[in-house]
């Protein structure tokens, strides 16, 4: 593989670091609370969840944008918004400039986020694409991990300062400008799969979708819809039942929290080696062993046992979301690649901004705190169990 390939992937995989940090503020939460004393509590956690809403508006309506903007044009305009409005409530600390920019931050985000994840399914093929596919969830994890560590120690110099980690989009749109070349047809010998460079599938073919092709949209939305639920219920439920469980404290809760995104970024990164060898079979088996974390997290009487279920849970749901993005360039047409990306990522956004209404649900059958893990457990074992007959039934054929 060429040497300037290797360039173009890091620019590739770049993207993907800063997709999931509109909460990696939220730690400068208490100072702005004070700060902005005359709001209440509701507007102020507002300034940090309000970028979500953008987004997942930008990411329904990337497929319809990236029609008649260029993928370049696109990618470049999304990390430019947002480091700019990113940075801004480091020198205004107006609460209606610092909402605009944080809505304009989801707007930047949401050009950003369908992209970062069709732009491999469309240069890459084979093992390397599910390989890039894996470590791309990884990138996503180690951002969200950093940005939020880095956040954390500028508070030290005023809590306005916290907002400097968006700065790091510049750099990453540096990289994509300098590393990433426009799309071009395939230069290489199409009857060899290195990976790079797919052939021209018919690009321009976006018409007479079969529902066949339909149903497996949905189908991926569902699936990232639980998972993307799966971690933001653990997020919410983990630090409170640790305490309430009188096992542990809220900082160790969070602790157990941080082992758990972890462990998802090393599984992301061997994502790629266990597809190649279960095939058909990496998503039952991921499915099963997530459910065996989230059944120790219930029976949890310890912090090590919580934090080896959190553990658990947390690398193999990261590879079913890897297992998602992986099989969807090769589930799709091109043409609607960017469409049943789109999809998939709102099923993704709905699943984090429903989880509290879930758990709500939850709790009314079961008040136990712990009721969230089980259930999780039960739904995953469930979907374990289907996908394996539907493999059987299809071999039978």
């Amino acid at each position: 593989m060429k040497k300037n390939n290797y360039f173009e992937m890091i620019g590739v995989l770049s993207l993907s670091l800063i997709l999931t940090s509109a909460y990696s503020v939220s730690s400068c939460l208490p100072e702005m609370l004070e700060y902005f004393d005359g709001y209440g509590r509701a507007s102020v956690e507002l300034l940090l969840s309000v970028p979500s809403f953008a987004m997942v508006v930008m990411i329904a309506l990337s497929s319809v944008i990236s029609r008649f903007i260029p993928e370049r044009v696109m990618i470049g305009t999304g990390l430019a918004l947002f480091g700019t409005a990113g940075i801004v409530p480091v020198f205004v600390q107006s609460y209606p400039v610092m909402f605009a920019a944080r809505l304009c931050l989801g707007i930047g985000t949401g050009l950003i986020n369908a992209k970062a994840i069709t732009i491999i399914g469309e240069r890459y093929s084979g093992a390397l694409q599910q390989k890039l596919q894996g470590i791309r969830c990884s990138m996503e994890t180690l951002g969200q991990a950093t940005l939020t560590l880095i956040a954390g120690q500028l508070l030290v110099f005023g809590w306005n300062y916290s907002f400097f980690i968006y700065a790091i989009a510049f750099l990453i749109l540096f990289m994509y400008l300098a590393f990433v070349p426009a799309r071009k047809p395939a230069e290489h010998n199409p009857g060899k799969d290195d990976g790079i460079w797919k052939e021209n599938r018919n690009d321009s073919v976006t018409e007479n979708v079969s529902v066949k092709t339909w149903l497996s949209i949905v189908k991926y939305a569902a699936l990232g819809f639980l998972m993307i639920s799966t971690n933001v219920a653990n997020s919410l439920r983990v630090p409170t039942y640790v305490v309430e469980k009188g096992i542990g404290t809220a900082a160790q809760g969070s602790l157990i929290l941080s082992c758990s995104v972890f462990s998802g970024f090393i599984s992301g990164l061997f994502y790629g080696f266990l597809a190649e060898k279960l095939k058909k079979a990496v998503l039952p088996v991921a499915l099963a062993c997530a459910s065996v974390g989230l059944f120790t997290m219930y029976m949890a009487d310890s912090l090590i046992v919580m934090g080896i279920g959190a553990c658990i849970c947390g690398a193999f749901v990261t590879i079913c979301i890897s297992y998602m993005f992986s099989r969807l360039p090769e589930a799709l047409p091109i043409g609607v690649l960017n469409t049943g990306n789109s999809i998939v990522l709102v099923g993704c956004n709905l699943g984090s901004s429903t989880a509290p209404f879930v758990l709500g649900a939850i709790g009314t059958m079961n008040s136990a705190l712990n009721a969230g893990f089980l259930t999780y457990a039960l739904v995953y074992v469930g979907l374990a169990v289907f996908v394996v007959i539907k493999n059987m039934l299809k071999n039978k054929k």
